[in-house]
């Protein structure tokens, strides 16, 4: 029932759920704020917990491509995912609370108390759902390559192997523009649109 409504189209409403700011947010051309260090950075986005991110995702594979717009938001102990249409219909939404996943398709609400179990079982697809916060906000673990400067541009966790180009400037915070995401025969590519970015509930946008 799951799968007829694509793990694909929910897939590129979730990682393009990445960085791109509706007048919060702005090209590091275009906008310098004050900034100390990418250690000091990725310190403070360790500590995020209250944020917002909307824009597109693309899913590839095998000469094929599917794509969709999402929307991502930071939660106290967790996040949640909605995946829409171009129209900005909801497909399919998503409440993950450390391995805890929610997942509601249409009129259908499914729940698993291991995250990674319920999405393949949904999707076809394994991703590792719990850890999408850290992959978008450019923290993953794993494997990690810098460039001279510090900025992580690739990651090797469980099995996906992440990178990140370009750069956004968000509430005197960097992260990462797109994010890529690899895995056997799939790539998963985000492109935000717009990013609000809180370090409590009650911080000012």
């Amino acid at each position: 029932m799951l799968k007829r409504y694509g793990y694909r189209i929910f897939f590129t409403a979730v990682i393009l759920t990445l960085f791109n700011l509706t007048g919060c947010s702005s090209n590091l051309d275009t906008e310098n704020h004050s900034f100390v260090s990418w250690q000091d950075n990725y310190s403070r986005l360790h500590n995020l917990t209250f944020f917002k991110n909307s824009g597109r995702l693309g899913v590839f594979t095998k000469g094929q491509r599917d794509g969709a717009a999402y929307d991502f938001e930071g939660l106290s102990g967790g996040y949640l995912l909605v995946i829409k249409s171009p129209l900005g219909n909801s497909l399919a939404s998503a409440t993950v609370t450390e391995n805890t996943l929610a997942l509601n398709i249409g009129d259908k609400n499914y729940r698993d108390d291991y995250a990674f179990a319920m999405f393949e079982q949904a999707f076809g697809f394994s991703i590792p759902v719990d850890k999408l916060k850290p992959i978008l906000l450019g923290i993953p673990q794993g494997k990690l390559e810098t460039d001279n400067e510090g900025r992580i541009i690739k990651a090797q966790w469980d099995g996906y192997s992440i990178s990140y180009s370009g750069i956004m400037q968000a509430n005197g915070l960097r992260i990462p523009k797109v994010v890529t995401v690899k895995h056997g025969d799939y790539t998963i590519k985000t492109s935000v649109s717009s990013f609000v970015l809180k370090e409590s509930l009650h911080e000012n946008k």
